[in-house]
């Protein structure tokens, strides 16, 4: 038996995948040698990482600072997607429990290009649909259009939508189109005080408890 809810969107990177803490990290450290920045310790990324303000380091031209940043960042090293622990053995019960499931990330690529990239992952043997950012969207933040956009190809309405994410632009995103059940996940690296400023429905340490919330009995 499941929850009265028909579709289930879920972020990708810190909620379906790993987020690669450390290769962020390093590409920091490196390109803040290129551009002749002050050194920053390890120990304030992780802070402003968990604060989901990761560029708070930054106190003159962050703007510029942030452009270069991500021009300057190696991409094609970045570590192949690894799932969140029992991410499979998770999507496999919420399939068998009647769930349709898409995936809504703001990552800048084509649908062909992230399909090829998960492949190995298995993930996608349950997810109908992916949602990825297109160039004219200014704000990566803003996941309002692509959610909508995944209720309509499944002739879902928002209110009958799950939305999961680990960082709290997924929950306001979720909130402004009235999404029906909005959950906050941990295991993105945010610290739950900023998760719960957004007030989603639930706050859970990984997607793992989701068979708890959406499978009864």
């Amino acid at each position: 038996m499941r929850s009265s809810f028909d579709l289930i969107i879920f972020d990708l990177d810190g909620t379906l995948i790993e987020f690669h803490q450390e290769y962020l990290f390093e590409q920091t450290f490196k390109i803040l040698e290129e551009l002749k920045h002050p050194p920053v310790e390890k120990s304030i990324l992780k802070h402003h990482f968990s604060m989901f303000d990761y560029f708070a380091f930054v106190t003159e031209r962050q703007e510029h600072f942030v452009e270069t940043f991500w021009t300057s960042f190696d991409w094609e090293n970045f570590p192949k997607p690894k799932n969140i622990p029992n991410a499979l053995e998770l999507l496999d019960q919420l399939t068998n429990a009647g769930y349709s499931m898409a995936i809504a990330t703001a990552r800048l690529t084509t649908e062909t290009a992230l399909r090829q990239e998960l492949a190995h992952t298995k993930l996608l043997d349950f997810i109908s649909h992916v949602s990825t950012r297109n160039s004219e969207t200014v704000d990566w933040k803003d996941k309002t259009e692509m959610i909508l956009g995944v209720c309509k190809a499944h002739n879902v309405p928002p209110e009958r939508t799950v939305m999961i994410g680990d960082v709290p632009a997924d929950i306001q995103s979720a909130k402004q189109v009235r999404i029906g059940l909005s959950i906050a996940v941990k295991s993105g690296g945010i610290k739950e005080e900023v998760l719960a400023a957004t007030s989603p429905d639930y706050i859970i340490e990984t997607i793992a408890d989701l068979q708890s919330l959406m499978i009864k009995g």
